[in-house]
């Protein structure tokens, strides 16, 4: 029992030590810039404004019972946690001005920034079960938090329900802070869960993806150009064939 508690101890200060909170990253300024680009984008999402599923609106069976929020993703498209190559904007200036300020705050390396950036946005209920963020995104990554604070829980096991969390770890994101999380309490065993937020919030999440995630990207659009080019080359030959059965068949009669 002892040794299972030490052990316990243990895993949760290394969950810890890869956890870090900057109070007051973001200056007032640039947080309510980035709180007027999210809610234009809103606006344009909700209307079908945007390109592909750079919005996502919460499906219904979430919506119901509240775990759920409407999503902005830029740069690349998540669903379920999983990452798929389908259209979203790319990064647009501010975001890459946001980028900037966690470089220069030593949060990302210059040769490595975020290339990719999840805005959700929350309303007064809404919450967000224990989940690993994909494995695609290479590690750390970083969340911003605007408007309210609010809480979230880490941990190996994680219990509750509806937003009412309980775990190893539970930390307050204050507004303008920035929340820069690495392995392992960024998985795959360690989990996240948002709690039930008492007030609007936005957070903005910042990834890269990993140098796997991209190659293997690559080798999907090579592949799909390759069946593209294959297909066209049949469909010539099918061509071909019909004519020379046409000639054939005018020659015979």
């Amino acid at each position: 029992s002892t040794a299972s508690s030490d052990h316990s101890c243990g895993r949760s200060m290394s969950i810890s030590d890869s956890l870090r909170l900057i109070e007051g990253a973001i200056d007032e300024d640039l947080q309510q810039r980035l709180i007027e680009f999210t809610e234009d984008a809103l606006e344009q999402g909700r209307q079908g404004s945007l390109l592909g599923k750079t919005y996502t609106a919460p499906p219904n069976k979430w919506a119901v019972r509240l775990q759920s929020r409407e999503m902005l993703q830029f740069g690349i498209f998540t669903h379920s946690n999983r990452v798929q190559d389908v259209g979203v904007l790319p990064m647009p200036p501010i975001l890459t001005e946001l980028v900037q300020v966690l470089v220069k705050a030593g949060l990302f390396s210059t040769q490595e920034p975020p290339t990719t950036c999840t805005i959700n946005v929350y309303q007064v209920g809404m919450w967000l079960p224990p989940h690993v963020d994909s494995m695609d995104f290479a590690r750390p990554f970083c969340t911003v938090s605007l408007l309210s604070a609010q809480d979230v829980v880490f941990g190996d096991e994680i219990s509750g329900e509806s937003g009412n969390w309980a775990g190893p770890i539970r930390m307050t994101m204050p507004v303008g802070s920035v929340l820069c999380v690495d392995a392992p309490a960024a998985g795959p065993q360690c989990k996240h869960a948002v709690c039930l937020n008492t007030a609007r919030r936005i957070s903005l999440t910042l990834r890269r993806l990993s140098e796997e995630t991209l190659d293997r990207f690559e080798q999907q659009k090579i592949e799909k150009q390759l069946h593209r080019e294959q297909a066209g080359a049949r469909r010539r030959e099918i061509k071909m064939a019909n004519k020379q059965a046409k000639k054939l068949g005018k020659l015979s009669s």
